[in-house]
């Protein structure tokens, strides 16, 4: 569940779209805008439990508006209670306004039903952000918003100077000569179903070109694709390939949590549109999805008069894509039972004063608002160097025969087989040996909350320190770990 705040093992609530955005969820039913380059927003929005409806083509879970002059940004979503939603009290079956400031910090702005409306003011400048719901319909499969998203002047529909709307089709002649596309109440719409899935990325990096890597990721099979990183300082980066229409996720990262200073900027196109654009200060990640809304071969196109043959790239084996799951809830972590007679807690550690009297922290190890289990603070691990690690200071655990550790953790950038340690010194300051190994695809899967408990015997020592070691290949690759209690048993 998620935004839950009280004891509950039956819950179903899981809605909040400004986390869920950060998180990576509903890639491929969601949308950005950002209206110094973009027209007005008319659309339907679905509930989080119909992502995989088949019948939500064209439809998104969530739409996010940027803005060019502050750093702050706007979510909406149609908040549809039902399925494993079905315990959402707040603003139910209403489209949610959600912003999330620079510090990442997140607020419910207003619950808007049918044929209600909510403006922000000074969103693009002195121009204010508007969201209108036009209806919700409930007995539709699926059940939707239809809502409209604008700035002020600028309605959905105008062709206004500077609404950067279309009047025509020929006003949406954009990318390759594959690309077909078509006006519709302002906004362009375009079928790249006949195009080869040329994609093209454009980076410069800023004067901390080191900080700053990239992932493109095949969502239907889960394979990297491309991949780039450890760049100079203002270096000029490009990259083509030809990669189909099946979903992709660009993922962009900087390790100094940043994002670019003044001179860095990204581009990508597939088949010469934009499908991705970051300029300024994105934080530690942000991921752009494109590409078809299905796994599987391109659709291919009615026959016209004059058939055109369009050259193809070699055939493709396309891998039969995993079976797609329900996006659901943060996974619910199994409470660790109580402690049996005979176990008491040495420390708990949740970080959430900002710094830890318990751990020391490595050169590439820090206490971090980034994510959190709980609260607002965990420890991040990150790169596989001498610093990548949190270490106790020397711990007493004399009268103890055996020892439990549990705590979250939280993964971000690691490949297939990259690991990281649970070690334990007998001695509390040297010798450290491994107590558990962790390895990517069988102990742990990216983004995604994991829980552990690990109990191992210590042969009558008076002091120990207990150490979690990253081996991850890259600094954009990291662990979050949060709530670590470790107990004794006498």
């Amino acid at each position: 569940m998620m935004g839950l705040s009280y004891e509950s093992d039956t819950t179903r609530k899981c809605y909040n779209m400004g986390a869920s955005w950060e998180l990576g969820w509903y890639g491929r039913r969601r949308k950005s805008i950002n209206f110094s380059r973009e027209p007005a927003y008319r659309g339907r929005l679905i509930g989080i439990v119909d992502y995989e409806n088949p019948g939500a083509r064209g439809m998104f879970v969530m739409v996010r508006a940027q803005s060019s002059t502050t750093a702050n940004e706007v979510y909406i979503g149609f908040n549809s209670v039902r399925g494993f939603n079905i315990d959402s009290f707040e603003a139910k079956e209403q489209v949610t306004v959600t912003m999330q400031e620079d510090e990442g910090l997140s607020t419910r702005m207003a619950g808007i039903g049918a044929g209600g409306s909510y403006r922000l003011p000074n969103f693009q400048g002195s121009k204010g952000l508007n969201i209108k719901v036009y209806s919700i319909n409930r007995s539709a499969n699926p059940p939707y918003a239809d809502v409209e998203m604008s700035i002020d002047g600028c309605p959905a529909g105008s062709t206004s100077s500077g609404c950067y709307a279309c009047a025509s089709n020929a006003d949406c002649v954009r990318g390759h000569a594959c690309v077909t596309g078509t006006c519709n109440a302002g906004a362009c719409s375009f079928d790249t179903s006949m195009c080869p899935g040329n994609f093209q990325l454009s980076l410069r990096t800023d004067d901390w070109g080191s900080e700053t890597s990239w992932q493109l990721i095949n969502t239907c099979s889960g394979d990297v694709v491309l991949q780039g990183g450890s760049y100079s300082n203002n270096a000029q980066v490009s990259v083509s390939q030809v990669i189909g229409q099946n979903p992709h996720k660009l993922v962009l990262l900087d390790s100094g949590e940043d994002g670019f200073g003044a001179s860095g900027q990204l581009t990508a196109t597939l088949d010469g549109l934009e499908v991705a654009r970051e300029t300024g200060n994105f934080k530690y990640d942000e991921i752009f999805y494109f590409g078809s809304e299905n796994c599987g071969p391109r659709p291919t196109r009615a026959p016209t008069p004059a058939p055109v043959t369009v050259p193809t790239p070699a055939p493709v084996i396309v891998p039969t894509p995993e079976p797609v799951l329900v996006p659901t809830p943060e996974p619910v972590v199994v409470p660790t039972p109580a402690p049996v007679p005979g176990w008491n807690q040495i420390f708990y550690e949740g970080f959430e004063s900002g710094t830890s009297s318990i751990f020391n922290t490595g050169s590439l190890a820090r206490v971090s608002r980034t994510r959190s289990f709980r609260g607002r603070f965990s420890v991040e691990i990150r790169d596989n160097e001498a610093g990548s690690a949190i270490t106790t200071i020397p711990i007493n655990v004399s009268g103890y025969r055996q020892l439990q550790i549990n705590f979250q953790y939280y993964t971000v950038g690691a490949d297939a087989g990259e690991r990281f340690f649970l070690e334990y010194s007998f001695d509390g300051v040297s010798n450290f040996q491994t107590i558990r190994t962790f390895t990517m695809g069988s102990d742990f899967v990216n983004m995604r909350w994991t829980s552990v408990s690990q109990i191992w015997d210590i042969p009558g020592t008076s002091m120990g320190s207990v150490r979690i070691r990253s081996e991850f290949s890259i600094a954009g690759e990291r662990i979050s770990i949060d709530e670590i209690t470790l107990r004794g048993l006498g």
